[in-house]
């Protein structure tokens, strides 16, 4: 777990587990672009939320293997791994995120 200190809805570094202020983020949930980018805010609870930006570049990302991995399969001649209506609702999340992401 990572610990970061918070002031005025802001993460202003890393803090610790006693220390006052600080809040806890499961690894691998918080990397450094988020606080670079002010990706986040923070609300009275101190729950932090993220940017829809954020969200949907991380989205894209996170599918865009899907994407390479269906086209080489067409290429390729083989089997594909998503169905037609996997890969057309798949491009239809991906158009959204990408305009989320242009905004």
């Amino acid at each position: 777990m990572k610990y970061y200190r918070i002031k005025d809805g802001y993460i202003t570094g890393q803090g610790s587990p006693d220390e006052e202020g600080s809040i806890r983020f499961p690894d691998g949930y918080i990397d450094d672009s988020i606080i670079k980018d002010n990706a986040y805010s923070v609300d009275a609870d101190g729950v932090v939320n993220l940017s829809e930006k954020y969200l949907s570049l991380r989205n894209l990302n996170k599918t865009d293997w899907k994407m390479v991995r269906h086209r080489d399969q067409l290429a390729s001649g083989i089997e594909t791994s998503l169905t037609d209506e996997e890969y057309q609702t798949l491009l239809t999340s991906r158009q959204a995120w990408r305009e989320k992401a242009s905004e």
